[in-house]
């Protein structure tokens, strides 16, 4: 019978329930530096019971070429620490024709990501998607006509900065997506008078844009400057709310979480020992896993079957990784109740597996069991299944699989055994 247990659940991540903490690197210009929307992340995190600690490298004018070599950037970078790591480039270049991004800016970028990651090996480079002037670029307009208007200039930047993004493996802040839909829809001033740099209203919307990536939650209810009106604000919660969440995918932002689940049940038992299987295949979004049975054993195995000495209390836990983010779940096995005295008889059937480990094959013997045209299932560490069949009093073959450990697992009617071997 199989059993789900209750769980205690720890959660070390970025992911969207308690409080979350995280350090974030600013890099660019007076666009971000503008009415020190940095911290205004900072502020609507604290509001909505999160914490957000920033520092900044933002020159004016500076483009991602200058912070290549800036001195106060390079250092920061280097301090490393960082769970995020903001990238804004000048506010014209990822606007002007594919080559010269290509040549201008792209190279620039990975630089910075390159070292961003040397430095803080668990960052996640994040790209700024910025805004086109308010009535086009009028300077580089005859040279490049996309840029004569806003709508061709905003195209432009959201095409290099997806592709930035998508160049090194990184997610996209989309300020610019959310600035044209929050223009497109409402008469909020999001321009001081030169056209080009952000009001209050754009660098509160360009802040709660930034909050919703990070921390994968909706800003709506956050905290908001004095000078906005409660409608603006409302409506600029929304739209940030709608712009990210619904195309989480073209950001490249990774809202997925680990999500774990372990269930168990008896395998077979002696008058003194209890064989569990435990299972954590279903467990959703873990690259690996490492399980400590309580006992003094231990696997990196997604399904695996341990020994339990009866009258005995075991903590099992269960470490999942998904690559910087961890969860663990904890639970007490009642030794007296894992093999009722009930039914021990009808469970004392045993199989053996040999050689272990193995080869090109391995074959499986018992006194008890009828293994004829039982389901056998050879699962990898990784709980894939690398082979099925149906048994036939024959070897399994096993030449074709990489070394390593398995589990086999054989089905016959309602009973289940579970074992562990190894292909040398």
């Amino acid at each position: 019978m199989t059993r789900i247990l209750t769980l205690l659940l720890l959660i070390s991540s970025m992911a969207s329930f308690g409080q979350d903490t995280a350090r974030a690197l600013f890099i660019g210009n007076s666009y971000t530096y503008y009415n020190n929307m940095p911290n205004m992340v900072s502020s609507i995190a604290r509001s909505m019971g999160d914490s957000l600690y920033t520092e900044s490298s933002t020159p004016g004018g500076y483009t991602l070429q200058s912070h290549t070599t800036n001195a106060n950037t390079q250092t920061k970078l280097r301090a490393g620490g960082w769970d995020y790591v903001v990238l804004q480039e000048q506010s014209q270049r990822p606007s002007f024709s594919p080559a010269q991004v290509a040549s201008a800016v792209l190279p620039y970028a990975e630089m910075l990501v390159d070292t961003a990651r040397e430095y803080s090996s668990c960052v996640t480079p994040l790209f700024y998607m910025t805004w086109g002037r308010k009535n086009g670029d009028a300077n580089n307009c005859p040279n490049y006509p996309p840029l004569c208007t806003y709508a061709g200039m905003q195209a432009r930047l959201r095409s290099s900065y997806l592709i930035m993004a998508q160049q090194n493996n990184a997610a996209v802040s989309p300020v610019g997506a959310v600035w044209r839909e929050t223009r497109g829809a409402s008469a909020i001033e999001l321009y001081t008078s030169d056209e080009s740099h952000p009001s209050l209203a754009g660098s509160y919307l360009s802040a709660c844009t930034f909050y919703a990536s990070m921390f994968h939650k909706s800003p709506v209810g956050a905290w908001s400057p004095s000078g906005l009106s409660a409608a603006d604000v409302a409506f600029i919660q929304a739209q940030v709310e709608t712009t990210v969440f619904d195309s989480v995918s073209t950001w490249r932002i990774d809202t997925t979480s680990i999500v774990p689940q372990m269930n168990w049940y008896v395998s077979h038992s002696t008058p003194t020992t209890c064989y569990v299987v435990v299972d954590c295949r279903g467990t959703q979004n873990a690259d690996s896993i490492y399980i400590d049975f309580g006992n003094g054993t231990h696997s990196s195995s997604f399904i695996d079957t341990v020994g339990y000495t009866l009258k005995s209390n075991y903590i099992v836990t269960i470490e999942y990784f998904k690559g910087c983010e961890s969860a663990i779940t904890r639970d007490t096995l009642d030794g007296n109740s894992l093999c009722p005295t009930a039914g021990v008889e009808e469970r004392k059937k045993y199989l053996v597996l040999y050689p272990n480990p193995a080869k090109d094959f391995i074959q499986l013997s018992s006194e008890d069991v009828d293994l004829s045209d039982a389901r056998v299932e050879i699962i990898d560490i990784a709980g894939v299944m690398r082979k099925s069949m149906t048994y036939k009093d024959e070897v399994i073959t096993i030449h074709e699989l990489p070394t390593g450990t398995y589990t086999l697992r054989v089905v016959k009617g309602d009973e289940e055994y579970v074992m562990r071997f190894s292909r040398e």
